[in-house]
C-alpha cells in the first residue's frame, strides 16, 4: 500500500522549461564518533521537570497543540542533518511546493523529502485518529525513505522486535516524567541496536516523535550540534526532550 501523502501546493512551471532544482544532499561515508555526554543530576533533572509540569498545567496547554504547518519541514531537515545528510533548506522547502513536469520523474532527493513529510502528516493523523500502527507500516517508511535506492529488508527478528517497540509505544505512559524517560529510553535502544541496516536514525527519530505525540506531548525538533551525542544516552535525552518539551509550550513569538 503507498504512503498517503500531502497533496503538493501548485506551483508555476519554470517558464524556462528547466528541470527541478536538485536538493543539495551529501551521504557520509562514515558517522563520527560520539563525545562522552555528561547527564544532570537528578536534583537538576528534577527541578527541570516541576518547572515543566507547571507550564504544562498552565491556560492553554491542557491538551496537544496541532503542529505548525512549518515543524514538518524543520524536523525533517534536523533529521536528516543528523545523519551527516546535508540539506539545503530553502530547496527542500520548493520541494514540497513544486510539481514536475509532464513526464518528468522528480529527483530522489526530492523524493524522500517529500516521503519524510508525508510520514510525519501520517503519524500526526493517526494519533489524532488513536490509530495502531503496525510493524509493516513502519517498514513501508523505511522503503519510502530509501526511494528506490538497493536496501536489504529487515530479518524476522528484528521486526518481531518493531512490533514490540510499537506495542510499547502505542501504550504510552500518561505520567510526565515517566513519558519522557521512557521514550529516552526506547529511542536510545533503536539506536544502539539497529533494527534497519540503512536510514535506522532516521526512523528511530520518527518512532520518538510517534512515542511523545502518543503520550500527548508536543513534537520537538532536534539539533544536530546540541543533540548528536545526547540521543545517544537516555538521562540526557530526558533531560533534552524535557526541555524541548518546555520550550513547545511557550507561547509563539
Amino acid at each position: 500500500m503507498p504512503l498517503p501523502q500531502q497533496p503538493p501546493i501548485p506551483a508555476p512551471d519554470s517558464p524556462s522549461g528547466a528541470p527541478p532544482r536538485e536538493l543539495r544532499i551529501v551521504l557520509p561515508t562514515a558517522a563520527a564518533p560520539a563525545r562522552p555526554v555528561s547527564p544532570p543530576s537528578p536534583a537538576e533533572l528534577g527541578g527541570q521537570l516541576r518547572r515543566l509540569e507547571r507550564k504544562r498545567r498552565g491556560p492553554g496547554t491542557a491538551t496537544t497543540r496541532p503542529l505548525a504547518d512549518d515543524f514538518y519541514l524543520a524536523f525533517t531537515c534536523a533529521s536528516f542533518r543528523l545523519e551527516q545528510i546535508e540539506i539545503d533548506e530553502p530547496a527542500a522547502a520548493a520541494a514540497l511546493r513544486a510539481s514536475p513536469r509532464v513526464g518528468q520523474l522528480r529527483p530522489r532527493s526530492q523524493r524522500r523529502i517529500r516521503n519524510h513529510v508525508a510520514i510525519l502528516r501520517t503519524i500526526e493523523h493517526a494519533v489524532r485518529r488513536g490509530d495502531v500502527l503496525k510493524a509493516d507500516a513502519v517498514v513501508r517508511w523505511y522503503t519510502s525513505i530509501g526511494c528506490g535506492l538497493s536496501i536489504t529488508g529487515i530479518e524476522p527478528a528484528a521486526h518481531d522486535r518493531l512490533t514490540r517497540c510499537l506495542d510499547r509505544i502505542h501504550s504510552p505512559q500518561l505520567r510526565l516524567r515517566q513519558a519522557l524517560a521512557d521514550a529516552a529510553a526506547l529511542h536510545v535502544q533503536l539506536v544502539n541496536d539497529p533494527l534497519f541496516p540503512s536510514f535506522n536514525g532516521l526512523i528511530a527519530r520518527l518512532l520518538l516523535h510517534l512515542h511523545l505525540r502518543r503520550c500527548g506531548l508536543p513534537g520537538v525538533t532536534l539539533d544536530r550540534p546540541t543533540d548528536a551525542t545526547a540521543l545517544q544516552v537516555a538521562s540526557a535525552l530526558e533531560a533534552r526532550l524535557a526541555e524541548l518539551v518546555s520550550r513547545a509550550y511557550d507561547p509563539p513569538l
